[in-house]
């Protein structure tokens, strides 16, 4: 892992690999657009960068997430 993460270096600065404790904010205090998504979340003690928690499924949810597909199908199709 350690010759994996020398080769990637030059392009990816910080791995997030030391976060900090789990931070609930209180409503309407969120200090960041991520923390607003669940009001659960943790820094990473490198980089600063903030991370949403959601505790009903237990997981971290990403920041960006991937962008959903269009449909592609023609208008008189989707009418009804």
């Amino acid at each position: 892992m350690n010759l994996l993460k020398m080769f990637l270096s030059p392009w990816i600065r910080c791995w997030h690999l030391h976060r900090g404790p789990l931070i609930t904010c209180r409503r309407g205090e969120a200090p960041s657009a991520v923390a607003a998504l669940t009001g659960t979340y943790s820094v990473c003690l490198d980089c600063g960068k903030h991370f949403a928690y959601d505790w009903e499924t237990m997981k971290w949810i990403a920041p960006d997430p991937p962008p959903v597909p269009m449909a592609t199908a023609p208008a008189e199709e989707m009418s009804l």
